[in-house]
């Protein structure tokens, strides 16, 4: 089981997601950017959200699968609370 990176990877998403969605879909091509987890492998990215009063939300995902643009992850890691994001918010491996 390994934890995979790529430096500076970024994109957004395309979909708005709930706070208990599994699968995040990103910008059309940008998946490839981030790393392919096979079996037992994974990577962290964090979304980047607005708040509605001017500040960040921040959630830290691990990501277990990428097929193409479309993640399937495990929400609310290192505390941070699985949270609601808008289409257009940004996923970044930081």
């Amino acid at each position: 089981m390994a934890v995979l990176y790529s430096n500076n990877a970024e994109t957004t998403i395309t979909q708005s997601i709930s706070a208990t969605d599994t699968t995040i879909q990103v910008a059309t091509g940008s998946g490839s950017e981030f790393p392919n987890p096979g079996a037992g492998d994974h990577f962290y990215v964090t979304l980047v959200g607005d708040d509605g009063s001017g500040g960040e939300v921040l959630e830290v995902v691990r990501c277990t699968t990428r097929a193409t643009d479309t993640l399937t992850v495990v929400s609310g890691l290192d505390d941070t609370t699985a949270s609601a994001f808008n289409a257009g918010d940004k996923l970044e491996l930081r």
